[in-house]
């Protein structure tokens, strides 16, 4: 077994300072020597939380200078590319958060990197390791399936002028129809087995406001069964706790023959209406999948992770092909053809 994992991590917003960080310096087997980001404040705030690490703000230098074995790219989508590519063909295995990019020219690229490098990758899906999800896979495992859905009910986007921050930038995230759609589709084809294939797509985006207020997708999958995906940006600020709409408000279902399952995020399955099982979020899924990361180079086994890059550009490929069709007036997208182009 090889020592512990030498870790740089390259983007240190939020979701590492939260998350991956944490994490990372619970897990004995890993130790985090580098982070890197453009951005002083956030850069010296993941600093208090793993004090022995090198801090850079450039990425190429962080890569040069340092002897990695491994790293995770935290970096917001419209960032990624190089620094990605020059990583595994130096032979670091790659975390990517996702979305992995804004466009499939990029995200292809990576891929190949990844392929012609032989180095073990994933994608931050954390969601397949929930427990939630693996029981609605079991539940499903014989099913003919007919339809899914998933449901986003949301408050309404920033006016224009009240942008927080690039993600109120729709030319810069893709909105929650590409942050949070990759989801629902990747944990669609986690659940179910199957890959989207072809999609169209209409967003309503109003002129004050900085993102759509509704984004409304139909999906293809490879068994032929059908997909919506809706996200509505709606609600005032002091609605979104209503009793009435949080049930509601993040919900899978999956009609198949005979019958249908709902899962009620992150707590509850259903099936044919009733509850089945409830769940106590007590296992973090963003634990479980940075452990497993380490424990696969480790043990150089990619394997014992739940998705590899590869993979993941079936879920990110869906979204980008929804966000192409609803440019072109809801034209259909061969997601296959966009993978693979």
């Amino acid at each position: 077994m090889a020592d512990r994992v030498r870790i740089g991590i390259y983007g240190t917003g939020n979701i590492v300072r939260r998350r991956h960080l944490p994490n990372l310096m619970q897990i004995q087997d890993a130790e985090v020597v580098a982070l890197c980001d453009m951005n002083e404040e956030a850069l010296y705030a993941a600093a208090t939380l793993a004090p022995c690490a090198r801090t850079y703000k450039d990425a190429e230098t962080m890569l040069r200078q340092e002897s990695l074995d491994a790293l995770y790219s935290c970096v917001p989508p419209f960032a990624r590319g190089d620094v990605e590519v020059a990583a595994v063909q130096s032979g670091m295995h790659l975390f990517c958060e996702k979305p992995q990019a804004l466009d499939m020219v990029t995200a292809r690229r990576i891929g190949d990197a990844v392929r012609d490098a032989g180095v073990i990758s994933t994608v931050g899906f954390r969601e397949r390791y929930r427990p939630i999800f693996r029981r609605a896979r079991e539940l499903l495992v014989d099913k003919d399936v007919v339809h899914a859905e998933f449901l986003s009910v949301r408050p309404l986007p920033p006016s224009h002028g009240q942008e927080r921050n690039w993600y109120d930038d729709l030319d810069r995230s893709g909105g929650p129809a590409l942050d949070w759609g990759i989801h629902a589709v990747d944990y669609v084809r986690f659940m179910t087995g199957y890959d989207i294939v072809r999609v169209s797509a209409y967003y309503q985006h109003r002129e004050q406001y900085a993102l759509p207020v509704s984004y409304a997708f139909g999906m293809v999958l490879s068994s032929r069964a059908t997909m919506d995906m809706t996200f509505v940006a709606a609600l005032a600020d002091d609605r979104t706790e209503d009793p009435a709409l949080r049930r509601e408000r993040r919900r899978f279902r999956v009609y198949y023959v005979g019958g249908y399952l709902d899962l009620y995020m992150y707590d509850e399955i259903a099936v044919d209406g009733v509850t089945v099982q409830r769940f106590d979020n007590s296992v973090d899924p963003w634990y479980e999948h940075d452990r497993r990361f380490v424990q696969a180079i480790q043990e150089n086994d990619g394997g014992l992770l739940d998705n590899d890059y590869r993979d993941g550009l079936y879920s990110l490929g869906a979204v980008l092909a929804g966000w192409q069709s609803a440019q072109h007036g809801g034209e259909p997208i061969d997601v296959v053809a966009l993978v693979r182009d």
